[in-house]
């Protein structure tokens, strides 16, 4: 991936999806910084490079955040990502996975970043 991938319009997010389908997660790596109402995380594309990086990686930078539930019966740690989806009433960002997850992320405004972990993410 070259440059950055902003999302701010639902319509969009399929290219984000495209982008990060089946790539790898560490769901204990999320959490909201307080200081910038942000969610930044990495993923990877094969799971055995998610501990330590790979020229493949993406960084992903949800902003705007309000509020975070991790729904993880399977506690594996690492999951892959299966889709992404907004509702734009409940102003809530989901993402599930292959092995059973569900995270729920309650935003102000939909604005959302993806960039190669080379990068700094926005």
């Amino acid at each position: 991936m070259t440059g950055t991938l902003t999302i701010t319009d639902g319509r969009q997010l399929r290219s984000l999806v495209d982008l990060v389908h089946d790539c790898w997660f560490d769901a204990e790596a999320l959490a909201i910084d307080p200081k910038t109402q942000s969610i930044v995380f990495r993923v990877e594309p094969k799971h055995s490079a998610l501990a330590r990086g790979s020229p493949r990686g993406i960084v992903v930078a949800i902003k705007n955040v309000l509020n975070l539930s991790i729904q993880d019966t399977e506690r594996v740690r690492d999951y892959d990502i299966n889709e992404i989806t907004f509702d734009p009433t409940a102003r809530t960002i989901s993402i599930s996975g292959g092995i059973p997850i569900t995270i729920v992320i309650e935003v102000a405004a939909l604005e959302i970043h993806a960039s190669s972990a080379n990068q700094i993410a926005v």
